[in-house]
Protein backbone atom coordinates (compact mmCIF):
# COMPACT_ATOMS: atom_id res chain seq x y z
CA UNK A 1 0.00 0.00 0.00
CA UNK A 2 2.76 2.61 0.89
CA UNK A 3 4.40 1.55 -2.85
CA UNK A 4 0.98 2.32 -4.39
CA UNK A 5 0.88 5.71 -2.68
CA UNK A 6 4.05 6.47 -3.40
CA UNK A 7 3.67 5.66 -6.87
CA UNK A 8 -0.03 7.22 -7.30
CA UNK A 9 1.41 10.95 -5.99
CA UNK A 10 1.62 14.16 -7.77
CA UNK A 11 5.26 14.56 -6.74
CA UNK A 12 6.46 10.91 -7.89
CA UNK A 13 4.30 11.89 -10.95
CA UNK A 14 6.52 15.10 -11.58
CA UNK A 15 9.79 16.50 -9.98
CA UNK A 16 10.91 12.90 -8.23
CA UNK A 17 9.84 10.70 -12.01
CA UNK A 18 13.04 9.17 -12.56
CA UNK A 19 13.39 8.05 -8.55
CA UNK A 20 9.80 6.61 -9.06
CA UNK A 21 10.62 4.86 -11.90
CA UNK A 22 13.58 3.28 -10.21
CA UNK A 23 11.49 2.35 -7.32
CA UNK A 24 8.66 1.02 -9.86
CA UNK A 25 11.72 -1.88 -11.33
CA UNK A 26 11.85 -3.50 -8.14
CA UNK A 27 8.32 -4.39 -7.79
CA UNK A 28 7.45 -7.86 -7.30
CA UNK A 29 6.08 -9.75 -10.41
CA UNK A 30 2.12 -9.62 -10.82
CA UNK A 31 0.44 -12.40 -9.71
CA UNK A 32 0.04 -15.22 -12.90
CA UNK A 33 -2.17 -18.57 -13.06
CA UNK A 34 -3.07 -18.47 -9.75
CA UNK A 35 -5.61 -21.80 -10.79
CA UNK A 36 -2.32 -23.71 -10.77
CA UNK A 37 -2.19 -22.56 -6.87
CA UNK A 38 -2.52 -26.11 -4.87
CA UNK A 39 -2.90 -24.62 -1.37
CA UNK A 40 -6.40 -23.55 -2.25
CA UNK A 41 -5.50 -20.58 -0.63
CA UNK A 42 -5.71 -18.07 -3.89
CA UNK A 43 -9.60 -17.16 -2.89
CA UNK A 44 -9.02 -15.47 0.84
CA UNK A 45 -5.96 -14.13 0.03
CA UNK A 46 -7.17 -12.06 -2.98
CA UNK A 47 -9.96 -11.07 -0.83
CA UNK A 48 -7.54 -9.57 1.69
CA UNK A 49 -5.92 -7.70 -1.20
CA UNK A 50 -8.93 -6.69 -2.97
CA UNK A 51 -10.74 -5.35 0.55
CA UNK A 52 -7.23 -3.61 1.62
CA UNK A 53 -6.66 -1.42 -1.76
CA UNK A 54 -10.35 -1.02 -2.40
CA UNK A 55 -10.88 0.74 0.99
CA UNK A 56 -8.00 3.18 0.18
CA UNK A 57 -8.27 2.87 -3.60
CA UNK A 58 -12.02 1.97 -4.55
CA UNK A 59 -11.24 3.22 -8.40
CA UNK A 60 -8.58 0.42 -8.52
CA UNK A 61 -9.37 -2.02 -11.08
CA UNK A 62 -8.48 -5.24 -9.51
CA UNK A 63 -7.74 -8.68 -11.54
CA UNK A 64 -8.06 -11.76 -10.53
CA UNK A 65 -6.21 -14.65 -12.14
CA UNK A 66 -8.41 -17.36 -11.36
CA UNK A 67 -12.22 -17.25 -10.32
CA UNK A 68 -12.62 -16.12 -6.91
CA UNK A 69 -15.77 -16.61 -4.65
CA UNK A 70 -15.59 -14.31 -1.80
CA UNK A 71 -15.94 -11.04 -3.57
CA UNK A 72 -16.33 -10.35 -6.78
CA UNK A 73 -13.39 -8.95 -8.95
CA UNK A 74 -13.62 -6.08 -11.38
CA UNK A 75 -11.75 -8.28 -14.04
CA UNK A 76 -11.06 -12.18 -14.82
CA UNK A 77 -7.52 -13.17 -16.36
CA UNK A 78 -8.46 -15.70 -18.83
CA UNK A 79 -5.86 -17.97 -20.61
CA UNK A 80 -6.51 -19.72 -23.61
CA UNK A 81 -3.68 -21.93 -26.08
CA UNK A 82 -5.75 -24.09 -28.21
CA UNK A 83 -5.02 -26.07 -31.91
CA UNK A 84 -7.30 -24.34 -34.84
CA UNK A 85 -9.79 -26.58 -35.06
CA UNK A 86 -10.41 -25.72 -31.04
CA UNK A 87 -10.85 -22.10 -31.42
CA UNK A 88 -13.10 -23.17 -34.48
CA UNK A 89 -15.39 -24.56 -32.00
CA UNK A 90 -15.11 -22.52 -29.42
CA UNK A 91 -15.75 -18.81 -31.16
CA UNK A 92 -19.30 -18.77 -29.29
CA UNK A 93 -17.31 -19.05 -26.03
CA UNK A 94 -18.44 -15.63 -24.31
CA UNK A 95 -21.85 -15.36 -26.26
CA UNK A 96 -23.37 -16.05 -22.94
CA UNK A 97 -21.38 -14.90 -20.02
CA UNK A 98 -23.02 -13.16 -17.72
CA UNK A 99 -23.21 -9.28 -18.51
CA UNK A 100 -23.44 -8.82 -14.52
CA UNK A 101 -20.64 -10.46 -13.58
CA UNK A 102 -16.62 -9.61 -13.69
CA UNK A 103 -15.30 -7.95 -17.39
CA UNK A 104 -12.72 -10.17 -18.65
CA UNK A 105 -9.12 -9.59 -19.64
CA UNK A 106 -7.92 -12.68 -22.11
CA UNK A 107 -4.67 -12.02 -20.88
CA UNK A 108 -2.55 -14.78 -23.00
CA UNK A 109 -4.04 -16.49 -25.78
CA UNK A 110 -2.74 -17.75 -29.30
CA UNK A 111 -3.44 -20.96 -31.62
CA UNK A 112 -0.42 -23.17 -31.21
CA UNK A 113 0.37 -24.64 -34.43
CA UNK A 114 3.72 -23.78 -36.56
CA UNK A 115 6.83 -23.57 -35.24
CA UNK A 116 9.13 -21.29 -34.60
CA UNK A 117 6.20 -18.69 -35.76
CA UNK A 118 2.63 -19.98 -36.34
CA UNK A 119 1.70 -20.60 -39.65
CA UNK A 120 -1.35 -20.21 -41.94
CA UNK A 121 -4.23 -22.46 -40.54
CA UNK A 122 -3.20 -20.75 -36.58
CA UNK A 123 -4.01 -17.42 -38.51
CA UNK A 124 -7.48 -18.64 -39.33
CA UNK A 125 -7.73 -19.89 -35.96
CA UNK A 126 -6.56 -16.64 -34.15
CA UNK A 127 -9.05 -14.71 -36.97
CA UNK A 128 -11.96 -16.85 -35.60
CA UNK A 129 -10.99 -15.99 -32.28
CA UNK A 130 -10.81 -12.86 -32.28
CA UNK A 131 -14.80 -12.47 -34.22
CA UNK A 132 -15.88 -13.80 -30.86
CA UNK A 133 -13.82 -11.43 -28.62
CA UNK A 134 -14.82 -8.45 -30.97
CA UNK A 135 -18.81 -9.54 -30.64
CA UNK A 136 -18.40 -9.66 -26.72
CA UNK A 137 -16.12 -6.29 -26.56
CA UNK A 138 -19.08 -4.98 -23.95
CA UNK A 139 -17.30 -7.20 -21.69
CA UNK A 140 -13.74 -8.58 -23.36
CA UNK A 141 -12.10 -5.58 -21.99
CA UNK A 142 -8.65 -5.94 -23.37
CA UNK A 143 -6.81 -9.08 -24.60
CA UNK A 144 -2.80 -10.34 -25.53
CA UNK A 145 -1.95 -12.44 -27.66
CA UNK A 146 1.31 -14.34 -26.31
CA UNK A 147 4.04 -14.97 -26.82
CA UNK A 148 4.50 -12.11 -28.77
CA UNK A 149 8.67 -11.68 -29.60
CA UNK A 150 11.10 -15.41 -30.37
CA UNK A 151 14.59 -15.33 -31.34
CA UNK A 152 14.68 -17.87 -34.77
CA UNK A 153 18.40 -18.59 -34.16
CA UNK A 154 19.17 -22.89 -33.40
CA UNK A 155 18.84 -23.01 -29.74
CA UNK A 156 17.12 -19.67 -28.92
CA UNK A 157 13.16 -20.39 -28.93
CA UNK A 158 11.69 -21.06 -25.24
CA UNK A 159 8.08 -21.41 -26.78
CA UNK A 160 6.13 -22.09 -29.65
CA UNK A 161 4.30 -20.23 -31.32
CA UNK A 162 5.06 -17.14 -31.22
CA UNK A 163 4.09 -13.56 -33.23
CA UNK A 164 6.98 -11.86 -34.39
CA UNK A 165 10.36 -14.08 -35.37
CA UNK A 166 13.75 -12.50 -35.78
CA UNK A 167 17.62 -13.18 -35.08
CA UNK A 168 20.52 -10.68 -35.30
CA UNK A 169 19.88 -8.16 -38.06
CA UNK A 170 15.78 -8.95 -39.29
CA UNK A 171 12.60 -9.55 -38.22
CA UNK A 172 9.04 -10.82 -39.44
CA UNK A 173 5.74 -10.95 -38.99
CA UNK A 174 4.06 -14.15 -39.00
CA UNK A 175 0.37 -14.91 -40.71
CA UNK A 176 -1.05 -14.45 -37.33
CA UNK A 177 0.69 -11.29 -36.96
CA UNK A 178 -1.06 -9.94 -40.28
CA UNK A 179 -4.28 -11.62 -38.53
CA UNK A 180 -3.38 -8.58 -35.88
CA UNK A 181 -3.08 -6.67 -38.35
CA UNK A 182 -6.18 -6.78 -40.88
CA UNK A 183 -8.50 -6.78 -37.56
CA UNK A 184 -7.01 -3.69 -36.08
CA UNK A 185 -7.42 -1.63 -39.29
CA UNK A 186 -10.63 -2.99 -40.12
CA UNK A 187 -13.15 -2.58 -37.02
CA UNK A 188 -16.55 -3.13 -37.54
CA UNK A 189 -18.50 0.28 -36.86
CA UNK A 190 -21.85 -1.35 -38.11
CA UNK A 191 -24.50 -4.19 -37.06
CA UNK A 192 -26.43 -5.36 -40.65
CA UNK A 193 -29.84 -6.30 -40.14
CA UNK A 194 -29.42 -10.07 -40.97
CA UNK A 195 -32.59 -11.30 -39.89
CA UNK A 196 -34.32 -9.31 -43.02
CA UNK A 197 -32.56 -11.49 -45.11
CA UNK A 198 -33.35 -14.88 -43.85
CA UNK A 199 -36.76 -15.48 -45.28
CA UNK A 200 -35.40 -15.75 -48.75
CA UNK A 201 -31.30 -16.43 -47.54
CA UNK A 202 -29.25 -17.20 -50.57
CA UNK A 203 -25.86 -17.29 -49.05
CA UNK A 204 -25.62 -21.14 -47.66
CA UNK A 205 -22.78 -23.05 -48.95
CA UNK A 206 -24.15 -25.74 -51.00
CA UNK A 207 -21.15 -28.27 -49.96
CA UNK A 208 -22.67 -27.98 -46.57
CA UNK A 209 -26.32 -28.32 -47.17
CA UNK A 210 -27.95 -31.61 -46.74
CA UNK A 211 -31.62 -32.19 -48.23
CA UNK A 212 -34.19 -33.62 -45.91
CA UNK A 213 -36.02 -36.50 -47.50
CA UNK A 214 -40.04 -35.43 -47.82
CA UNK A 215 -41.38 -38.49 -45.34
CA UNK A 216 -39.01 -36.66 -42.55
CA UNK A 217 -39.76 -33.58 -43.04
CA UNK A 218 -41.60 -33.48 -39.35
CA UNK A 219 -40.00 -32.65 -36.09
CA UNK A 220 -39.62 -35.64 -34.44
CA UNK A 221 -37.66 -36.85 -37.54
CA UNK A 222 -35.59 -34.09 -37.80
CA UNK A 223 -34.63 -34.50 -34.11
CA UNK A 224 -33.52 -37.25 -35.27
CA UNK A 225 -31.59 -36.89 -38.29
CA UNK A 226 -29.79 -33.83 -35.78
CA UNK A 227 -29.57 -35.89 -33.15
CA UNK A 228 -27.69 -38.52 -34.42
CA UNK A 229 -25.28 -36.06 -36.34
CA UNK A 230 -24.11 -35.30 -32.43
CA UNK A 231 -26.87 -32.74 -31.44
CA UNK A 232 -27.56 -32.20 -28.21
CA UNK A 233 -30.58 -31.54 -25.88
CA UNK A 234 -30.10 -27.72 -26.67
CA UNK A 235 -29.62 -25.33 -29.68
CA UNK A 236 -29.64 -21.53 -30.25
CA UNK A 237 -32.36 -19.98 -32.32
CA UNK A 238 -31.55 -16.78 -34.96
CA UNK A 239 -35.30 -16.34 -36.63
CA UNK A 240 -37.31 -13.86 -38.31
CA UNK A 241 -40.07 -15.26 -35.24
CA UNK A 242 -38.98 -12.42 -32.80
CA UNK A 243 -40.23 -14.94 -30.23
CA UNK A 244 -37.68 -17.70 -30.96
CA UNK A 245 -34.45 -15.16 -32.01
CA UNK A 246 -31.51 -14.87 -29.66
CA UNK A 247 -33.04 -18.06 -27.58
CA UNK A 248 -30.95 -20.92 -26.31
CA UNK A 249 -33.65 -23.52 -26.47
CA UNK A 250 -34.73 -27.09 -26.38
CA UNK A 251 -33.64 -29.03 -29.50
CA UNK A 252 -37.14 -30.46 -30.01
CA UNK A 253 -39.34 -27.57 -28.90
CA UNK A 254 -37.49 -25.46 -31.42
CA UNK A 255 -38.49 -27.45 -33.86
CA UNK A 256 -42.13 -27.86 -33.52
CA UNK A 257 -41.67 -23.73 -33.59
CA UNK A 258 -39.70 -23.71 -37.26
CA UNK A 259 -40.44 -26.74 -39.04
CA UNK A 260 -43.14 -25.95 -41.65
CA UNK A 261 -43.93 -22.05 -40.63
CA UNK A 262 -41.61 -20.84 -43.40
CA UNK A 263 -40.09 -18.33 -41.52
CA UNK A 264 -36.41 -17.55 -42.21
CA UNK A 265 -34.42 -19.71 -38.88
CA UNK A 266 -31.36 -20.74 -38.77
CA UNK A 267 -30.72 -23.07 -35.47
CA UNK A 268 -27.47 -24.03 -34.25
CA UNK A 269 -27.04 -27.23 -32.85
CA UNK A 270 -23.09 -27.45 -32.63
CA UNK A 271 -21.47 -23.97 -34.01
CA UNK A 272 -19.63 -23.77 -37.08
CA UNK A 273 -20.19 -28.01 -37.31
CA UNK A 274 -24.49 -28.56 -37.20
CA UNK A 275 -27.80 -26.99 -37.56
CA UNK A 276 -31.16 -26.14 -39.64
CA UNK A 277 -32.19 -24.20 -41.52
CA UNK A 278 -35.67 -23.18 -43.24
CA UNK A 279 -37.22 -20.30 -45.00
CA UNK A 280 -40.03 -19.62 -47.52
CA UNK A 281 -37.93 -21.35 -49.86
CA UNK A 282 -37.59 -25.26 -48.06
CA UNK A 283 -35.22 -26.41 -45.19
CA UNK A 284 -31.89 -28.37 -44.95
CA UNK A 285 -29.79 -29.62 -42.60
CA UNK A 286 -26.59 -27.59 -42.58
CA UNK A 287 -23.00 -30.04 -41.46
CA UNK A 288 -19.15 -29.11 -41.72
CA UNK A 289 -17.44 -32.55 -41.69
CA UNK A 290 -14.12 -32.35 -40.11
Amino acid sequence: MNRRQFLGTTAAASASGPLTLAASTDAPPASNEDNHDRSGTYDGRFTQFYKAIKAKYPDLQLIATTPVKSVTPDVIDDHYYHSASQFYDDVGHYDKTDRQGPKIFVGEWATREGGPTPNFNAALGDAAWMTGMERNSDIIIMSCYAPLFVNVNTGGMQWESDLIGYDTLTSYGSPSYYAQVMFSNHVGDQILDALAELSHFKALNPKFMVAIHSNQVNPFAITKLLRAKGAGATCYVMSENSDLDGREMDLETALNETVGAQMGTLISCIPGRLGYFEDEDGRCILERLR
